[in-house]
């Protein structure tokens, strides 16, 4: 038989084949997480600037001092991720459902606001939304997210060009919105800034008796302490060249693992349990005081800066007869700070009031969620948060009322 000739590779081969087989695996994969790359890179694409999650501090030596510094409450800038809620909290909702994809696509711009946000280059109307978890609708698609979608039905209504801004985050109270409005808004030139807080305030000065607590969380006067740089390992280096070279794959395998992991939560209310609250005729009308002070403030710093205030009750199942289910979620309030239901729904009907009557008193738009959303979980999940439904109910009306100014104003 003639002889058969091979090449330099098969012979190769032959004689290395493990570390052959070896290579051409690695190649494979390193092809298929390109491809993936790309792919994600345009079906589901990352701002252009991540902002990494640690912040790092100078350190001043003690002769200095302590360095501190006003916190401004928001969300990162530029910042995406998928928001997943595990089996623990989905149990303490009224059936919320989780998309297919697992979680929520949630996105901010270069300002910290909720995406989308800037629609227009050259708005006609420029609208910002101030409040915390109830304006920030995080478990709702971002399409629907009432602050975006009440803009988009404002524009439709209007025949104008419309930019709706949601500067919502969870657990912020009125206070963390001025500041916002303030040091944030004010600059981008609003002509409209709706705030809604009702349920956050109540819990920060019925616990604390003032906005200016010392709350991990919530306070707003912060110590700036240096956190050390982690050394160099094998594990942060992998970490760092994977992000530079596969950041769309890097991001997804993040998220997977931060839904597989359990952290340690931190009770923020761990010194106020099993105190008791006193929410008597008596405290309640301090507590109004200094909630009517904050919308006050509110409205002032928006009309000597030639904004349009507008103040918004807040959507809720608190009734007279409560539910099962709305009895169960204030449980800890019942029985660990002495609260009877009815001197919580005395409290929070009382908040939903000031705010009606302090727009009253100072000819300002209020838009009435309370009211006008249904109280049943057709349209909140839970207490006060939006489904889907709700938000969309929600947009149609503010969008509604909007365009009554709109029209007042021309």
């Amino acid at each position: 038989m003639p002889k058969v000739r091979t090449g330099h590779a098969y012979r190769y081969f032959k004689k290395h084949p493990v570390t052959t087989y070896v290579l051409l695996i690695v190649v494979a994969t390193l092809i298929i997480a390109v491809v993936a790359e790309q792919f994600l890179k345009y079906a589901s694409p990352l701002p252009k600037e991540r902002v990494p999650s640690l912040a790092y501090t100078r350190q001043y030596s003690k002769p200095y001092g302590t360095a501190r510094s006003i916190r401004l409450r928001e969300w990162n800038p530029n910042f995406a991720t998928l928001i997943t809620k595990g089996a623990a909290y989905i149990r303490q909702t009224d059936k919320l459902e989780i998309p297919k994809i697992g979680g929520w696509r949630f996105r901010t711009d270069k300002d910290g606001f909720i995406m989308p946000t800037k629609i227009h280059r050259a708005p006609d109307i420029s609208v910002f939304f101030l409040g915390g978890s109830t304006t920030e609708c995080i478990t709702v698609p971002e399409h629907l997210r009432f602050p975006y979608l009440a803009g988009r039905f404002l524009e439709r209504l209007s025949k104008r060009k419309v930019n709706a801004y949601n500067s919502g985050v969870s657990g912020n109270n009125s206070l963390h919105s001025i500041n916002i409005l303030y040091h944030k808004i004010i600059p981008l030139q609003p002509d409209i800034v709706v705030m809604m807080h009702v349920v956050n305030d109540i819990g920060t000065i019925m616990h604390t008796g003032t906005y200016w607590n010392n709350l991990d969380t919530r306070k707003t006067i912060i110590s700036n302490v240096a956190v050390p740089a982690p050394p160099l390992t094998f594990a942060s280096v992998s970490k760092d060249f994977f992000q530079l070279l596969l950041p769309q794959l890097t991001l997804r395998f993040e998220q997977v693992m931060a839904s597989t992991t359990t952290s340690e939560i931190i009770d923020e209310w761990r010194d106020y349990r099993n105190k008791a609250i006193d929410l008597s005729v008596k405290r309640l009308e301090t507590l109004l005081g200094k909630y009517e002070a904050n919308l006050l403030t509110f409205i002032a710093i928006c009309r000597s800066r030639g904004i349009t205030p507008v103040l918004m009750t807040q959507a809720n199942r608190y009734t007279s007869k409560p539910s099962q289910y709305v009895l169960k979620a204030l449980k800890s309030i019942r029985e660990q700070n002495s609260v009877p239901y009815a001197d919580w729904l005395r409290a929070y009907n009382s908040f939903n009031d000031k705010v009606r009557e302090v727009g009253k008193a100072n000819n300002v738009l209020v838009i009435d969620l309370a009211k006008q959303i249904p109280q049943s979980k057709q349209y909140l999940y839970d207490t006060v948060h939006l489904n889907e439904a709700g938000s969309k109910l929600a947009a149609d009306i503010i969008a509604s009322a909007l365009l009554t100014t709109l029209a007042s104003t021309q």
